[in-house]
């Protein structure tokens, strides 16, 4: 992982990884940034690809082609300040895409996603120091574009004294 950062509100990175046994081999690439607009908004975009190659054994037993191509794709706008907080993403991961040293563990969808929220803070001497209210909507098809979730949740959240944490939530699929 390189990254380079653009004066105070800009980076940009790369990204490699590479995984090789007997007849196989795993390779990751890909380029990252991030821009800051302000000190309460961001925009983030990485593009991947990898390559993957199979030996013999593992075509024959799992059915695996000889070897994989694809990418993965990553867009999103997020704004936080005191008060407010909303997020907007857009996430695609090939059928084919594959990081084995990484932590990707699910491909073949691509997913939206809208949510926000409000934060109250209350200063010392205050039974919470912070309340939370808020939610997204997302909606994930695979590649074909067959729907895999349709998904609202919304909650609220307190941060009370001696550092605990609530949270009450709803969610529907």
């Amino acid at each position: 992982r390189y990254r380079y950062d653009i004066k105070r509100n800009a980076g940009v990175g790369l990204i490699g990884t590479c995984s090789l046994a007997d007849g196989y081999n795993n390779l990751l690439g890909g380029i990252d940034g991030n821009l800051r607009i302000g000190d309460s908004d961001r925009i983030t975009a990485q593009v991947l690809t990898t390559q993957t190659e199979y030996p013999r054994q593992i075509q024959n037993d799992y059915r695996q082609p000889a070897g994989l191509r694809d990418n993965a794709y990553l867009l999103a706008y997020s704004h936080q300040d005191q008060r407010w907080d909303w997020d907007l993403r857009y996430t695609d991961y090939g059928d084919d895409f594959r990081a084995d040293l990484g932590f990707i563990n699910r491909v073949d969808y691509r997913q939206a996603l809208i949510g926000g929220g409000h934060n109250w803070r209350f200063g010392p001497g205050s039974r919470f120091s912070r309340i939370r209210f808020g939610g997204d909507w997302d909606i994930t098809w695979d590649q074909s574009g067959r729907e895999l979730e349709h998904e609202i949740e919304m909650g609220v959240n307190a941060e009370g004294p001696f550092q605990s944490f609530m949270f009450l939530g709803y969610g529907q699929r």
